[in-house]
């Protein structure tokens, strides 16, 4: 049950882009189309040898009259839109729903980390709404390594500041800090399982082997002059 509720989440936000996409191109070649109309419209009215519009009750009937020629293009222009925005609303007010249910979840998994990384936890909660927003737009899934890498650093706005929060998070890590920051060997950590359990609890599906990626590149990340073990 819990498979098929993850993919109908994946499936909604989909089917949303989806529709919102199809009336945006039907809504540019109405206006477009209407839009030619008008210019048609305006230039037979110029030219016309019979008067047709002039400043007057009589002009202003013709002119009203050549307009209702057209005017099931004119409506359906103002039906789409109407419907665009509809749909528009609802996605928005079906975002806040998934961010606010995202938010407690949040709330839940950073209470487990609060003891050993709060400095992480901390940072999560204060990054939250860009770090939903990447998620959302990755439809809270992740194919492959590339689209990884692309999302930690969305997720952090940039590389440098990835790096920078991963070293963060291991020296401000408490057994780090009881430790002098030393580490036992050159891919020992102090912070990556809860960053790693955070992270991950996100997303509804991803890749084989994604655990392995992450800490590639979370190690990656480290400061090459930490202290190690000898």
């Amino acid at each position: 049950m819990k498979i098929f509720s993850k993919i109908k989440k994946i499936t909604n936000v989909l089917n949303f882009k989806i529709i919102k996409y199809i009336f945006i191109i039907i809504l540019i070649l109405l206006s477009s189309l209407s839009f030619f109309i008008l210019l048609l419209l305006h230039w037979e009215l110029l030219i016309s040898r019979n008067n047709i519009f002039n400043f007057s009750l009589v002009g202003l009937d013709n002119y009203l009259s050549y307009l209702y020629k057209y005017s099931k293009i004119f409506g359906a222009n103002i039906a789409v839109l109407s419907v665009y925005m509809i749909i528009h609303n609802s996605e928005e007010n079906r975002k806040k729903d998934l961010y606010n249910d995202w938010l407690r979840k949040l709330d839940l998994l950073v209470s487990k980390i609060q003891q050993n990384d709060k400095s992480m936890a901390d940072d999560f909660k204060l990054r939250s709404k860009v770090f939903f927003d990447v998620q959302y737009k990755h439809q809270f899934f992740i194919s492959n390594k590339a689209e990884l890498v692309k999302i930690l650093h969305k997720m952090y706005k940039s590389k440098n500041e990835f790096t920078s929060k991963v070293n963060f998070y291991e020296d401000s890590n408490n057994r780090s800090m009881n430790d002098g920051n030393v580490y036992n060997s050159i891919t020992s950590t102090f912070a990556f399982e809860n960053f790693r359990y955070i992270f991950l609890s996100f997303f509804d599906n991803y890749y084989e082997g994604i655990t392995k990626d992450l800490e590639s590149i979370y190690l990656n990340e480290l400061n090459p002059n930490s202290t190690i073990k000898k």
